[in-house]
Protein backbone atom coordinates (compact mmCIF):
# COMPACT_ATOMS: atom_id res chain seq x y z
CA UNK A 1 0.00 0.00 0.00
CA UNK A 2 1.22 3.87 -1.22
CA UNK A 3 2.39 6.03 1.65
CA UNK A 4 1.07 9.51 2.00
CA UNK A 5 -2.43 8.61 0.85
CA UNK A 6 -5.49 9.39 2.22
CA UNK A 7 -7.51 6.99 3.98
CA UNK A 8 -10.10 7.49 0.84
CA UNK A 9 -6.92 7.38 -2.07
CA UNK A 10 -6.02 4.17 0.20
CA UNK A 11 -9.38 2.38 -0.33
CA UNK A 12 -9.58 3.34 -3.96
CA UNK A 13 -5.88 2.12 -4.58
CA UNK A 14 -7.10 -1.28 -3.20
CA UNK A 15 -10.86 -1.62 -4.55
CA UNK A 16 -8.66 -1.02 -7.97
CA UNK A 17 -5.86 -3.55 -7.22
CA UNK A 18 -8.76 -5.88 -6.48
CA UNK A 19 -10.15 -5.51 -9.62
CA UNK A 20 -13.74 -4.13 -7.34
CA UNK A 21 -14.39 -1.43 -10.00
CA UNK A 22 -14.72 -4.19 -12.93
CA UNK A 23 -16.77 -6.41 -10.77
CA UNK A 24 -19.10 -3.21 -10.03
CA UNK A 25 -19.33 -2.95 -14.05
CA UNK A 26 -20.22 -6.18 -14.21
CA UNK A 27 -22.98 -6.07 -11.76
CA UNK A 28 -24.35 -3.04 -12.91
CA UNK A 29 -23.36 -0.86 -9.82
CA UNK A 30 -23.22 2.90 -10.18
CA UNK A 31 -19.66 3.60 -8.74
CA UNK A 32 -21.06 7.29 -7.44
CA UNK A 33 -24.79 4.99 -5.59
CA UNK A 34 -25.23 5.40 -1.95
CA UNK A 35 -24.07 1.55 -1.94
CA UNK A 36 -20.57 1.54 -2.86
CA UNK A 37 -20.60 5.02 -0.50
CA UNK A 38 -21.25 2.21 2.42
CA UNK A 39 -18.56 0.01 0.56
CA UNK A 40 -15.87 2.55 1.17
CA UNK A 41 -16.85 3.23 4.84
CA UNK A 42 -16.91 -0.51 5.78
CA UNK A 43 -13.30 -0.75 4.40
CA UNK A 44 -12.06 2.53 6.13
CA UNK A 45 -13.44 1.04 9.72
CA UNK A 46 -11.61 -1.67 9.02
CA UNK A 47 -8.39 -0.01 7.92
CA UNK A 48 -9.25 1.73 11.66
CA UNK A 49 -9.26 -1.67 13.43
CA UNK A 50 -5.92 -3.00 11.37
CA UNK A 51 -4.19 0.19 12.14
CA UNK A 52 -5.14 -0.42 15.40
CA UNK A 53 -3.20 -3.35 16.03
CA UNK A 54 -0.28 -2.61 13.82
CA UNK A 55 0.62 0.59 15.92
CA UNK A 56 0.11 -0.72 19.99
CA UNK A 57 1.40 -3.53 20.76
CA UNK A 58 -0.37 -3.50 24.27
CA UNK A 59 -4.31 -3.62 22.95
CA UNK A 60 -6.91 -2.54 25.18
CA UNK A 61 -10.54 -4.76 24.82
CA UNK A 62 -11.92 -1.25 25.14
CA UNK A 63 -10.54 0.38 21.80
CA UNK A 64 -10.79 -3.04 20.17
CA UNK A 65 -14.55 -2.96 21.40
CA UNK A 66 -15.14 0.71 19.69
CA UNK A 67 -13.25 -0.02 16.33
CA UNK A 68 -15.78 -3.54 16.06
CA UNK A 69 -19.24 -1.14 16.79
CA UNK A 70 -17.76 1.06 14.15
CA UNK A 71 -17.63 -2.49 11.83
CA UNK A 72 -21.03 -3.69 12.73
CA UNK A 73 -22.25 -0.37 12.38
CA UNK A 74 -21.19 -0.29 8.95
CA UNK A 75 -22.61 -3.87 8.06
CA UNK A 76 -25.78 -3.25 9.27
CA UNK A 77 -26.35 -0.24 6.67
CA UNK A 78 -26.42 -2.85 4.23
CA UNK A 79 -29.80 -4.61 5.98
CA UNK A 80 -27.94 -6.86 7.75
CA UNK A 81 -29.53 -8.25 10.86
CA UNK A 82 -27.40 -8.15 13.93
CA UNK A 83 -27.92 -12.11 14.96
CA UNK A 84 -25.92 -12.91 11.06
CA UNK A 85 -23.09 -10.04 11.66
CA UNK A 86 -20.62 -12.73 13.09
CA UNK A 87 -21.62 -14.66 9.62
CA UNK A 88 -19.89 -11.95 7.77
CA UNK A 89 -17.28 -11.10 9.82
CA UNK A 90 -15.85 -14.17 11.42
CA UNK A 91 -12.89 -14.29 9.35
CA UNK A 92 -11.99 -10.92 9.99
CA UNK A 93 -11.95 -12.34 13.94
CA UNK A 94 -9.77 -14.83 12.82
CA UNK A 95 -7.43 -12.36 11.34
CA UNK A 96 -7.17 -10.36 14.35
CA UNK A 97 -6.78 -13.30 16.07
CA UNK A 98 -3.67 -14.05 14.16
CA UNK A 99 -2.85 -10.31 14.88
CA UNK A 100 -3.09 -10.82 18.62
CA UNK A 101 -1.39 -13.95 18.61
CA UNK A 102 1.50 -11.99 17.81
CA UNK A 103 1.73 -11.02 21.34
CA UNK A 104 1.66 -14.23 22.50
CA UNK A 105 4.40 -15.37 20.76
CA UNK A 106 2.01 -17.55 17.93
CA UNK A 107 3.67 -16.48 14.44
CA UNK A 108 2.05 -16.74 11.14
CA UNK A 109 4.78 -18.69 10.02
CA UNK A 110 3.53 -21.52 12.00
CA UNK A 111 0.13 -21.48 9.58
CA UNK A 112 0.11 -22.64 5.51
CA UNK A 113 0.20 -20.17 3.38
CA UNK A 114 -3.22 -20.97 2.32
CA UNK A 115 -4.69 -20.89 5.47
CA UNK A 116 -3.17 -17.72 6.57
CA UNK A 117 -3.43 -15.47 2.78
CA UNK A 118 -6.87 -16.74 2.59
CA UNK A 119 -7.78 -15.20 5.67
CA UNK A 120 -5.83 -12.12 5.22
CA UNK A 121 -7.80 -11.22 2.56
CA UNK A 122 -11.06 -11.17 4.40
CA UNK A 123 -11.54 -7.19 4.13
CA UNK A 124 -11.75 -8.14 0.23
CA UNK A 125 -13.28 -10.98 0.08
CA UNK A 126 -16.14 -9.29 2.52
CA UNK A 127 -16.66 -6.47 0.21
CA UNK A 128 -16.60 -9.02 -2.41
CA UNK A 129 -19.23 -10.84 -0.99
CA UNK A 130 -21.48 -7.74 -0.11
CA UNK A 131 -21.48 -7.02 -4.19
CA UNK A 132 -22.86 -10.75 -4.58
CA UNK A 133 -25.54 -10.37 -2.25
CA UNK A 134 -26.52 -6.74 -3.72
CA UNK A 135 -26.36 -8.67 -7.54
CA UNK A 136 -27.05 -12.01 -7.28
CA UNK A 137 -27.16 -12.87 -10.80
CA UNK A 138 -23.00 -12.20 -10.71
CA UNK A 139 -22.44 -15.41 -9.77
CA UNK A 140 -23.70 -16.62 -13.00
CA UNK A 141 -21.02 -14.81 -14.55
CA UNK A 142 -18.08 -15.27 -12.30
CA UNK A 143 -18.42 -17.43 -9.21
CA UNK A 144 -17.01 -15.91 -6.06
CA UNK A 145 -14.97 -19.04 -5.41
CA UNK A 146 -13.16 -17.90 -8.76
CA UNK A 147 -11.38 -15.10 -7.08
CA UNK A 148 -9.50 -17.75 -4.68
CA UNK A 149 -6.07 -17.82 -6.50
CA UNK A 150 -6.24 -14.11 -7.30
CA UNK A 151 -6.58 -13.02 -3.80
CA UNK A 152 -3.84 -15.94 -2.54
CA UNK A 153 -1.12 -14.30 -4.99
CA UNK A 154 -2.37 -10.47 -4.35
CA UNK A 155 -2.07 -11.11 -0.58
CA UNK A 156 1.32 -12.55 -0.92
CA UNK A 157 2.23 -9.51 -3.24
CA UNK A 158 1.30 -7.38 -0.30
CA UNK A 159 3.35 -8.60 1.79
CA UNK A 160 6.34 -8.65 -0.19
CA UNK A 161 5.61 -4.60 -1.45
CA UNK A 162 4.78 -4.14 2.07
CA UNK A 163 7.87 -5.67 4.09
CA UNK A 164 9.91 -2.68 4.34
CA UNK A 165 7.23 -0.37 5.42
CA UNK A 166 6.15 -3.05 7.67
CA UNK A 167 9.50 -3.41 9.28
CA UNK A 168 8.17 0.43 11.65
CA UNK A 169 4.87 -1.23 12.90
CA UNK A 170 3.37 -4.62 14.77
CA UNK A 171 2.54 -5.80 11.52
CA UNK A 172 2.25 -9.71 11.27
CA UNK A 173 3.67 -10.04 7.85
CA UNK A 174 4.49 -13.04 7.17
CA UNK A 175 7.18 -12.81 4.90
CA UNK A 176 9.40 -10.38 6.75
CA UNK A 177 8.39 -12.47 10.03
CA UNK A 178 9.31 -15.57 8.17
CA UNK A 179 12.87 -13.83 7.01
CA UNK A 180 13.26 -13.20 10.76
CA UNK A 181 12.78 -16.98 11.69
CA UNK A 182 13.47 -19.02 8.88
CA UNK A 183 16.03 -17.37 7.02
CA UNK A 184 16.30 -15.61 4.00
CA UNK A 185 16.90 -17.88 1.44
CA UNK A 186 14.15 -20.69 3.13
CA UNK A 187 12.37 -18.07 2.69
CA UNK A 188 12.71 -17.40 -0.79
CA UNK A 189 12.31 -20.73 -1.75
CA UNK A 190 9.19 -21.10 0.40
CA UNK A 191 7.52 -18.23 -1.59
CA UNK A 192 8.63 -19.20 -4.88
CA UNK A 193 7.20 -22.80 -4.52
CA UNK A 194 3.81 -21.51 -3.14
CA UNK A 195 3.32 -19.22 -6.07
CA UNK A 196 4.25 -22.04 -8.33
CA UNK A 197 1.84 -23.97 -6.76
CA UNK A 198 -0.63 -21.21 -6.97
CA UNK A 199 -0.41 -20.68 -10.18
CA UNK A 200 -0.75 -24.05 -11.36
CA UNK A 201 -3.76 -24.81 -9.31
CA UNK A 202 -5.37 -21.55 -11.13
CA UNK A 203 -4.35 -22.72 -14.28
CA UNK A 204 -6.42 -26.38 -13.80
CA UNK A 205 -9.28 -24.66 -12.30
CA UNK A 206 -9.73 -22.24 -15.14
CA UNK A 207 -8.20 -24.59 -17.72
CA UNK A 208 -12.26 -25.82 -18.79
CA UNK A 209 -13.70 -22.43 -17.87
CA UNK A 210 -14.55 -20.76 -21.70
CA UNK A 211 -16.78 -18.16 -20.77
CA UNK A 212 -15.06 -14.54 -21.33
CA UNK A 213 -15.41 -13.60 -17.65
CA UNK A 214 -13.84 -16.06 -16.19
CA UNK A 215 -11.24 -16.13 -18.76
CA UNK A 216 -10.12 -12.81 -18.00
CA UNK A 217 -10.54 -13.33 -14.54
CA UNK A 218 -7.72 -16.18 -14.97
CA UNK A 219 -5.45 -13.59 -17.36
CA UNK A 220 -6.05 -11.21 -14.09
CA UNK A 221 -4.74 -14.00 -12.10
CA UNK A 222 -2.08 -14.50 -13.90
CA UNK A 223 -0.50 -11.34 -14.82
CA UNK A 224 -0.72 -10.79 -10.64
CA UNK A 225 1.43 -13.94 -10.55
CA UNK A 226 4.23 -12.88 -12.79
CA UNK A 227 4.07 -9.56 -11.21
CA UNK A 228 4.51 -11.26 -7.65
CA UNK A 229 7.02 -13.51 -9.24
CA UNK A 230 9.64 -10.22 -10.01
CA UNK A 231 8.61 -8.68 -6.83
CA UNK A 232 9.89 -11.10 -4.88
CA UNK A 233 13.09 -11.27 -7.05
CA UNK A 234 13.42 -8.02 -6.81
CA UNK A 235 12.63 -7.16 -3.16
CA UNK A 236 15.36 -10.71 -2.33
CA UNK A 237 18.03 -9.31 -4.74
CA UNK A 238 17.57 -5.84 -3.21
CA UNK A 239 19.96 -3.81 -1.13
CA UNK A 240 17.53 -3.18 1.90
CA UNK A 241 17.16 -6.98 3.42
CA UNK A 242 18.97 -5.48 6.43
CA UNK A 243 16.48 -3.65 7.36
CA UNK A 244 14.34 -6.92 8.46
CA UNK A 245 16.73 -7.99 11.02
CA UNK A 246 16.13 -4.13 13.09
CA UNK A 247 12.42 -4.43 12.65
CA UNK A 248 9.93 -3.16 15.23
CA UNK A 249 8.88 -6.67 15.44
CA UNK A 250 12.19 -8.66 15.66
CA UNK A 251 12.59 -7.16 18.75
CA UNK A 252 9.28 -8.80 19.95
CA UNK A 253 9.64 -12.16 18.92
CA UNK A 254 11.19 -15.38 20.28
CA UNK A 255 12.74 -16.94 17.95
Amino acid sequence: MAEGLTIAQKIQELFAYRRIPELLNLAGIERDSPFVARLYTLQEVIYALDHYLESNWDVRKRDLNAKWKAIYEALMAFDIRKKALSDYTSEIERYEAYELDLRKNKLPVTRSFETLYSCKSCDVKLIRNLIYRHAPDLKKRVPEKDWSHYDLITEVNDDIQDVFEDCESWNGNRFLISMLVRGKRKTRKAYKAFLDETGKAARKHFKSKKDAHRAQLYKWTRERLQETEELLRETMDGQKLYLVDHSAIAGKIKK
